[in-house]
């Protein structure tokens, strides 16, 4: 619930805002020394700020600097803007417009918005550089109420062009950079023609979507950065789709085990071993893996990764079953370490760019109110066990 760390609320001096009603609440709770240690680890930027106000108001001033020290080295970015700056984002508060939206209450009511009041998607009126557009005003209200998956599935499915653009938008702002290239690769064949800007220039939905993966520049704005390696992997991979495959996913950075098995992975806060799935490949040889009992992601290391004898069995079983379709004619591309479309697909992918054991993983990814309640409930099941 919490989109920043104020006081109050945006433009307001009386009406408190959603985290210091949340801290609050924390005050009344009195938070241990484990569970602020937990929140100083949170995975949620929001949640470790608002542990460093909690602590500022609570804690002895001379116990300041021993809690203090170690989070000066944390530079992850907490942007509370939704990564639009500051200055567009101020414009789009201050709007008329956007304040007017305040009545629409759901996501249907905001893509009804869109369908009938957008007519480009430039971030801002035409010929201003000031003024925001009906269309970012509109992606303002959709940050806001957070698009769950099955919904940006069906805004991409829309018949009307702008909401399929904005959905993707949308996506460029706030998805992570290396969950990009799954949302947009079904989006790169879609060839309906519509005009994005205000110059009346025709371009499909296909190469829209392009130039928000290959551009940072997005009309008279700056679009979140994507980071390099990710940046050129995303390059690669329109280059081999652009030939009609696919690249491996598998196999790469010293990894054994594929994405989507099912594991035992040690959980780092108390060193036990709980059952897992493999989420995605890390460079450097690790994986994010999804504690199935809890729903919690976390970042391990190969050795504290242990694949069952059976699961163990069956990728050998699927390799030899590759290694005979290769053998018999299968495409390959040693220059992009590729596989066909056809074999792509065998690995349960479907046409939508997403595999069919991480559905879970990403479900309301962008509008899960309950993730910062995971760990209250991993911890509540944990004692309960002991």
């Amino acid at each position: 619930q919490c989109k920043d760390v104020e006081p109050h609320l945006a433009g307001q001096n009386i009406v408190p805002s959603t985290a210091f009603c949340c801290l609050m609440k924390l005050f009344t709770l009195r938070v241990t020394e484990k569970q602020m240690n937990q929140m100083f680890s949170h995975k949620n930027l929001f949640v470790r700020a608002l542990g460093l106000v909690y602590l500022r108001y609570t804690a002895p001033p001379g116990d300041l600097w021993e809690w203090f020290e170690a989070m000066l080295e944390d530079e992850e970015e907490c942007d509370m803007h939704f990564n639009l700056g500051e200055a567009l984002w101020t414009n789009i508060m201050s709007s008329e417009y956007f304040k007017s939206l305040y009545e629409l209450k759901t996501w249907t009511e905001v893509v009804e918005e869109i369908k009938y009041q957008c007519k480009d998607v430039e971030p801002h009126l035409a010929g201003q550089n000031i003024v925001p557009s009906t269309a970012f005003c509109c992606l303002m209200k959709l940050f806001t109420l957070r698009v769950t998956e099955k919904q940006m599935n069906q805004m991409f499915s829309h018949k009307n062009l702008f909401v399929r653009a904005l959905g993707l938008v949308y996506l460029r702002y706030t998805a992570p950079p290396g969950d990009l290239w799954e949302w947009f690769e079904a989006m790169l064949e879609d060839e309906e023609e519509f005009t994005p800007g205000t110059d009346k220039v025709n371009e499909t939905v296909g190469a829209f979507a392009r130039r928000l993966l290959e551009e940072q520049r997005y009309y008279t704005v700056l679009m979140p950065r994507i980071p390099v390696p990710i940046h050129r992997d995303i390059q690669k991979r329109l280059l081999a789709w652009d030939k009609g495959i696919t690249l491996q996913e598998e196999g790469k950075g010293g990894h054994k085990w594929p994405v989507g098995i099912k594991v035992k992975a040690k959980y780092y806060c108390d060193n036990l071993w709980y059952q897992a799935k493999i989420l995605k490949l890390v460079p450097g040889g690790k994986y994010m893996v999804l504690f199935t009992d809890y729903e919690e992601e976390q970042e391990t290391e190969d050795k504290d990764v242990r694949v069952p004898k059976s699961v163990q069995d069956e990728l050998k079983k699927q390799q030899k079953a590759v290694a005979a379709a290769n053998e018999s004619g299968g495409l390959h591309d040693s220059a992009h370490d590729v596989n066909s479309r056809g074999e792509h697909e065998s690995r349960g992918w479907d046409r939508n760019g997403r595999h069919h054991d991480d559905r879970h993983r990403h479900e309301e990814r962008y509008g899960d109110r309950r993730g910062d309640r995971r760990d209250d409930r991993r911890d509540d099941r944990r004692d309960d066990r002991r």
